[in-house]
């Protein structure tokens, strides 16, 4: 998390100077604000990665910005790239886990491969006009 306080010190510019800055690229941004985001532990907010850019731009770099490049999550390496969800009520959920520990399924995803394999399986024994 960045410290503001640092980086204001660092670049030894006055507050109001640089509320303004911020102004005139976020125009909805007042000088409150800032006061605000030098005090997170009272009021939780912080600037935008996109106004830190800014302030880096116009003020150059300096401590207290966290400037680290957000990291991507890695594409999950599945093997079964496709997803189905569902929800059921309490009682439904609660049946649906009590017959799968009886029948000895200990995940979900087993059990749903094995119900939608049996689904499909009697489909091609019923002739299309009967469904």
């Amino acid at each position: 998390m960045s410290d503001y306080n640092q980086y204001l010190e660092h670049i030894n510019v006055p507050k109001k100077d640089v509320a303004d800055e911020l102004q005139q690229f976020f125009p909805k941004f007042i000088k409150g604000y800032l006061s605000a985001v030098c005090h997170p532990e009272d009021y939780g907010i912080m600037l935008t990665p996109m106004a830190e850019s800014y302030l880096r731009y116009m003020f150059g770099d300096g401590p207290g910005l966290d400037y680290a490049p957000k990291k991507r999550r890695p594409k999950p390496k599945r093997t079964k790239k496709n997803q189905l969800t569902i929800r059921l009520d309490d009682a439904l959920a609660s049946e649906v886990k009590q017959a799968m520990a009886e029948d000895g399924i200990e995940y979900t995803q087993a059990f749903f491969e094995q119900a939608l394999t049996a689904y499909l399986e009697g489909r091609k024994d019923v002739p299309a006009h009967e469904m």
